[in-house]
């Protein structure tokens, strides 16, 4: 009786999770598409994009992040849904890298809006001439750049193998160099970005705090 119960409940659970990983993920899709796409429709209509550096970098963060939904979300739904990758080598090394491509885009736009706005309100004049548009575009196309050269690593980082006759799409590389690649992916998209957004709002809100008129 044990063991059909454990059976039981392994096939509920597996069930389960054919139910409600796909709509997590048709959730995630929808809302991510519907969300970003709206920030686009708005920043790209009211012409505000072009006399505004903040709105730059927002218009870039949604990019990157409607990319990633679109490109890498429905991908990574089928790796919980499906026993094995179906989309062949070329999907399997795209994917990966376009996940890790809007990953870095993502941090690092999110360090520059940090420091961006910290500049407005820290020094409302004398960043007139840095925060411009020009220079917006500039730090965006260095973003980028930057974000290419992290991610390109993981086009030969994921390959299809096979497992009892399934492919798989998985990373293979040395524990070497994989650990160096995972160490290097933590720093500069995860913790370097984490610091200087971190900084720039400390520095801004005890500026404001400590620009306050006491009572």
């Amino acid at each position: 009786m044990p063991e059909s119960w454990n059976a039981s409940s392994n096939s509920l659970e597996v069930r389960a999770a054919g139910i409600i990983v796909p709509v997590v993920f048709f959730l995630i899709f929808l809302l991510g598409t519907v969300g970003n796409g709206l920030v686009l429709a708005v920043l790209l209509r009211n012409g505000q994009v072009k006399y505004n550096t903040t709105n730059l970098f927002i218009l870039n963060l949604a990019m990157a992040d409607l990319c990633f939904i679109i490109c890498c979300v429905p991908f990574q739904a089928t790796i919980y849904t499906l026993d094995g990758w179906l989309f062949g080598p070329f999907a399997c090394k795209a994917v990966h890298f376009l996940i890790y491509l809007t990953m870095y885009a993502s941090s690092f736009t999110l360090a520059a809006v940090s420091v961006d706005r910290y500049l407005a309100i820290r020094y409302p004049l004398k960043s007139r001439d840095l925060r411009t548009s020009r220079n917006a575009a500039v730090a965006i196309i260095v973003i980028w750049t930057l974000s290419l050269l992290f991610a390109g690593p993981y086009l030969s980082y994921y390959q299809i193998v096979h497992y009892h006759g399934l492919p798989i799409c998985v990373p293979i590389w040395e524990d070497q160099r994989r650990k160096i690649l995972d160490i290097l992916t933590f720093v500069f998209g995860y913790l370097l970005p984490v610091v200087v957004v971190s900084l720039a709002y400390a520095r801004t809100i005890k500026f404001l705090w400590t620009s306050l008129d006491p009572i």
